[in-house]
């Protein structure tokens, strides 16, 4: 067997870093390989990049690849995953931890608002995570409502479109402008955009099918039913936050668009070739 292959993450591990984390991947097949996945760095992870490397640890495992995660000495790092309820859904193995430490009170950092991975099988679990928040949020009334419509109308795509479950992940902190920001990400490990939209592309270069499906989900409504109505849950998302003055990310196959943008600009902002993830992965930041 070849010796094991590790990918390194950085200290701060966010959507940007996630990508350079990805590119560390051996560009050949990797089956029967032994994969390391180094957290000995890591001191600051979002949302976002917890369930993406949650999907990547499972996508790998799925390649008859060998996963371990390997904290080292990161002892604290190693804590938050077991309190966020991480390995409760994952197989990967846990390299070097003899020595754990117990998961007592995190660092205030992590307890801003909430943090925890918490699964979408089902319409119940969407209500559940709407529960915790209104629990643990004093929001007006209408800026409620309108959390609760833009977690509904993603996890509600989980369900109707991945053919697979999916996660949602929480959390509260500051942004580089010093705004409180409620940080989202609603993933999943299904088939993806462009499959799940593939008869109404089927004229379109196959080469270029993510980034086309996320732009006609982002910006024209495009859904893979064609009762009245469909594929308004991302434009409807896409308004909520922009009226509240929040960002957004969509992440698809080999493709990702984020911000808040026009039609017109899709191509300043549209990543197109970016290593292959399994599913859709929504990134949503909300101002508190």
């Amino acid at each position: 067997m070849p010796d094991p292959v590790r990918l390194t993450a950085p200290f701060i591990f966010n959507h940007n870093s996630f990508e350079y984390f990805l590119n560390q991947l051996p560009a050949e097949n990797i089956k029967d390989t032994v994969i390391v996945l180094d957290l000995s760095l890591l001191s600051n992870i979002t949302p976002y990049t917890l369930l993406n490397f949650l999907i990547l640890c499972n996508y790998l495992k799925s390649l008859s690849v060998t996963v371990e995660i390997d904290f080292c000495e990161n002892l604290k790092m190693l804590s938050y995953f077991k309190e966020w309820g991480f390995f409760g859904y994952t197989d990967a193995l846990l390299r070097n931890s003899g020595s754990q430490q117990s998961p007592q009170l995190l660092q205030e950092e992590y307890r801003d608002i909430l943090v925890k991975v918490m699964p979408v099988r089902q319409e119940n679990d969407i209500y559940e995570v709407i529960g915790l928040l209104r629990e643990n949020l004093n929001f007006s009334a209408d800026k409620s409502t309108d959390l609760a419509v833009v977690i509904s109308e993603i996890s509600q795509n989980i369900l109707e479109h991945s053919d697979s479950s999916g996660f949602v992940a929480i959390t509260g902190r500051a942004d580089k402008k010093n705004r409180q920001m409620l940080n989202i990400c609603i993933a999943d490990d299904g088939i993806g955009m462009s499959v799940s939209l593939k008869e109404k592309l089927a004229y379109f270069d196959k080469r270029y099918l993510d980034g086309i499906a996320i732009y006609k989900a982002f910006f024209e409504g495009i859904s893979r039913y064609n009762d009245l109505g469909r594929g308004n849950g991302i434009i409807k998302t896409k308004g909520i936050i922009e009226k509240h003055k929040g960002k957004m990310s969509l992440r698809s196959g080999k493709a990702k668009v984020w911000g808040n943008i026009a039609a017109w600009q899709i191509e300043r902002v549209l990543r197109k070739r970016l290593r292959y993830m399994p599913g859709t992965q929504v990134n949503i930041a909300f101002p508190l």
